[in-house]
């Protein structure tokens, strides 16, 4: 196996590496080359904090050290120079990606809404917002452990932000059925999310609505159903989950 296919394999594994771990790792390779650091953020499983500041989107990375690019002139040891070059790979990408997905994603980033989310794939993200050495393969290995507080202070994975078609369908639907007064048949869903520019048919509404578990217009009618609720999986009528239901409302009683 040649030294380069080596590299490639060890900076997968340091994409891949969560924030905790990779802190720890920073740690390590700097250790004696580098100044004492200061984080400025407490939780350090999230990467950054998106912020709303005079009607513009900004964040601030909550720890130093995922964002320093290290310098490697003093460095004597090629195990120490090779990992601090990883490192400051890392650091870039992540940025780069943050930056890139509050330009894109921007309607979302305002209203937290995940009907606003657009579409998106990893191929087309590289197209849009290409950066040296960033691929496929490194930017779903990355994305999958970068976590960054909303303006809202809510928790999101970055790989959340990459959805596809039928995700943006779904979510869609889910906005329209759940700000309906009433029970709506997939018609007027159709006609409802062509007034906002997207063009289904019903099959596809009725794929959409199963994706989230949306009851179908008859069940929903049928039962009364509060306007916030939030649809999950079936749940599997037992005598185990009869009793939980009695007992559930023993306490309510």
């Amino acid at each position: 196996m040649t030294k380069q296919k080596i590299a490639k394999i060890i900076l997968s594994k340091v994409l891949e590496m969560p924030i905790n771990k990779y802190l720890k790792y920073i740690k390590k390779t700097a250790e004696g080359l580098m100044e004492s650091f200061s984080p400025h953020g407490s939780d350090k499983k999230i990467y950054a904090k998106v912020m709303i500041k005079e009607d513009a989107l900004c964040f601030e990375v909550l720890d130093e050290r995922l964002e320093n690019i290290y310098p490697t002139e003093n460095c004597t040891k090629d195990k120490t120079i090779c990992s601090l070059k990883w490192v400051n790979t890392r650091n870039k990408f992540s940025f780069h990606i943050l930056k890139s997905l509050l330009d894109y994603q921007n309607k979302y980033w305002f209203s937290g809404k995940e009907a606003d989310l657009k579409p998106l794939t990893l191929r087309q993200f590289l197209s849009l917002y290409p950066f040296q050495y960033l691929e496929q393969s490194r930017l779903s290995r990355l994305i999958s452990n970068l976590k960054v507080l909303s303006p809202k202070n809510h928790s999101i994975n970055l790989g959340s932000l990459f959805v596809s078609e039928k995700k943006y369908h779904s979510y869609l639907i889910k906005e329209i059925v759940k700000n309906a007064e009433n029970a709506l048949k997939d018609k007027n869903i159709q006609y409802l999310s062509a007034q906002k520019g997207v063009h289904l048919s019903l099959r596809t509404i009725c794929n959409c609505r199963n994706l989230f578990n949306i009851p179908s217009y008859r069940e929903r009618e049928t039962y009364s159903y509060e306007k916030d609720v939030t649809f999950s999986s079936y749940i599997i009528f037992s005598k185990k989950t009869l009793i939980k239901f009695q007992l559930k409302q023993e306490f309510m009683n």
